[in-house]
């Protein structure tokens, strides 16, 4: 869930910052006065830091989350996040850049909701299908990050 709540924090500290600068404008500005004062609004739509994580392959070893990978993986992905194509919404349109320091990461945190949802259920089936032993599949290295599901 995190990526869904990622984005709606993102679009509540937008509306928070509208609002500053709404208060703080002369009274009359406009609303578009108000929305480039604050910045407009910028998305990333494309990052990097998912983008290699859903091609990087290699996680699951053997019916298992292998550890080694998993760390390698969030360590890269940790690096290459927040850079990608971002599209900035203004009052006087629409235009695309390259870079970081987006207000949301809407491509990341659309992949970590789905990417979490999905393993959600491969650990659960995998946990359903080792019967008694799943409370120790659960308990693993690697599955401790999922531990939120159970």
């Amino acid at each position: 869930w995190k990526g869904a709540i990622d984005t709606g924090a993102g679009l509540s500290g937008k509306a928070a910052s509208l609002g500053v600068y709404a208060l703080s404008s002369e009274p009359g500005t406009s609303f578009s006065e108000i929305w480039d004062e604050s910045g407009g609004l910028s998305l990333n739509i494309a990052d990097a830091g998912a983008i290699y994580d859903m091609f990087s392959g290699g996680l699951y070893q053997e019916g298992k989350i292998d550890e080694n990978s998993l760390k390698l993986r969030s360590k890269i992905r940790n690096g290459l996040t927040g850079t990608g194509i971002n599209l900035n919404i203004t009052s006087s349109g629409v235009s695309t850049s390259f870079g970081s320091g987006s207000d949301i990461g809407l491509m990341n945190n659309l992949y970590n909701l789905e990417n979490g949802l999905s393993t959600r259920s491969w650990a659960k089936e995998k946990a359903a299908s080792l019967g008694e032993n799943g409370d120790a599949f659960k308990t693993q290295p690697g599955i401790r990050v999922y531990e939120t599901f159970w």
